[in-house]
């Protein structure tokens, strides 16, 4: 099937495997800019959109597994 065809799996039009659009959909691959600029095409949205939530997301994860060593930094006042 080509992958312009309005019947072509999402994974098919991404021209990425069915596996790796599984992943990114259940939060364990995150988005890359390659992805973001297939996704943007697709979907008529901009690459910088995916990864600002991407970057959100990144963020959100390192702020929870941080939160005990950044509550023991003292922010320097001037």
């Amino acid at each position: 099937m080509r992958p312009q065809s309005p019947s072509c799996s999402k994974a098919c039009c991404l021209r990425m495997s069915r596996q790796s659009l599984h992943r990114i959909l259940a939060e364990e691959q995150p988005i890359t800019p390659a992805t973001a600029l297939k996704l943007a095409r697709l979907l008529n949205t901009t690459p910088e959109m995916w990864l600002n939530m991407q970057r959100a997301v990144d963020l959100w994860q390192e702020r929870r597994r941080l939160a005990d060593e950044l509550a023991g930094i003292e922010p320097v006042t001037a």
